[in-house]
């Protein structure tokens, strides 16, 4: 199973090439009683928001994906198909036409979810990492 990111800000001269939307998902081990919990999707209501894009930064040309995360991605045809199109056209070998369709194609996806809080039946929320001391602080 795919592992998700939840993305907040992007440039709006962005074209969206794919479109994550949530509302589709569904826990495969989900079944209706059980699991999950009440509250579980609270952190993710959200508008579709684009995973994949491409924009052009002056003459360059810029590739995302928020996709990859799992072994078993790399594996998949289109995935791979995706990626040396992608890489194609960032590296000037074809053209395409990357007008900006964020509005258009994902009109709400600056629109985050609301923040919840522990759900009964998941884990806890991991806490951050103290921050790194600085190596110019450390003894010598």
């Amino acid at each position: 199973m795919a592992e998700w990111y939840s993305m907040g800000s992007f440039a709006r001269d962005m074209h969206v090439l794919l479109v994550h939307d949530i509302a589709t998902m569904r826990d495969p081990n989900a079944d209706g009683k059980s699991w999950p919990p009440a509250g579980w999707d609270v952190p993710y209501r959200r508008a579709p928001y684009p995973p994949t894009w491409v924009r052009m930064q002056g003459r360059g040309r810029v590739f995302y994906t928020a996709m990859g995360h799992g072994e078993e991605t790399w594996r998949d045809r289109p995935f791979q198909q995706m990626l040396v199109g992608a890489l194609r056209w960032a590296t000037g070998r074809r053209d395409a036409d990357v007008t900006p369709n964020f509005y258009r194609v994902t009109p709400h996806a600056t629109e985050l979810p609301p923040v919840s809080g522990p759900v009964a039946g998941l884990p806890k929320k991991v806490q951050a990492a103290p921050p790194a001391v600085p190596l110019t602080t450390l003894p010598r």
